[in-house]
């Protein structure tokens, strides 16, 4: 038998007790029903920290019911995509860049989500977010000590993401990472909780329409007007 590194790879992991054996491998399901379990179990955990979520929503809320913007960064850019331009999602919330402090003010709210416990990039706009006065939420790891990004954070909200992101091992190697899925569901779950807030301040927050319903052009453009003038 020809041993490439794959092969190498997995044996030397089995050997060392860090990979399921064969006869494991089918009994729990395969690759597939681990990356489901490991997903439902750090759901959960992120279940039992609603409070901190609904605590997040209610602050961000009262920075915006006050006359604040709604900012949100991310290194990559992955989950600032997802907040901005999604049916359902706010109208009222901008993407700020590394390198834009100078934008945010006192009055803001900035909320960062971060894959990293303490990101070098993600550490300094914090810094410096909070410097000028505003409000930042994390979405993080959350790791003891003020040089970490949840020790920067006014609030931070823990997403449970490991050093070790893949959850499953195939073939001796790790994939299917879990950040993607944890750091959306929160970020949804904040939204959720910043739109009741605004909702109980008699302040209720404009969201996207669908493109696919019909008059959604309309109701989108007349939306963004409105969005535009209460800055929510």
């Amino acid at each position: 038998m020809t041993m490439n590194r794959r092969l190498f790879t997995r044996m030397l992991t089995i050997a060392l007790g860090g990979a399921p054996t064969l006869g494991a491998l089918a009994q729990d399901g395969g690759a597939m029903q681990r990356y489901l379990r490991r997903i439902r179990r750090d759901l959960a955990r992120v279940r039992k920290g609603l409070p901190t979520i609904d605590r997040a929503g209610d602050l961000l809320a009262e920075r915006v019911a006050a006359g604040g913007r709604l900012l949100i960064y991310d290194l990559r850019g992955e989950y600032t995509a997802e907040a901005l331009g999604r049916a359902g999602g706010l109208m009222g919330i901008s993407h700020i860049g590394s390198n834009q402090t100078a934008m945010v003010g006192a009055a803001d709210a900035l909320l960062i989500v971060a894959d990293e416990p303490a990101n070098a990039t993600d550490l300094a706009l914090a810094q410096a977010a909070r410097a000028t006065g505003a409000l930042v939420v994390g979405i993080c790891p959350v790791r003891p000590g003020d040089g970490s990004l949840s020790g920067t954070c006014d609030l931070a909200i823990d997403n449970y993401v490991t050093d070790a992101d893949a959850a499953v091992v195939v073939g001796g190697e790790a994939i299917a990472p879990t950040s993607g899925v944890l750091n959306t569901a929160i970020l949804w779950a904040v939204t959720a909780a910043y739109i009741e807030a605004m909702e109980r301040r008699g302040k209720p927050p404009h969201v996207w329409m669908s493109i696919k319903r019909p008059g959604a052009k309309a109701f989108n453009d007349a939306a963004l007007a409105a969005t535009r003038e209460a800055g929510y």
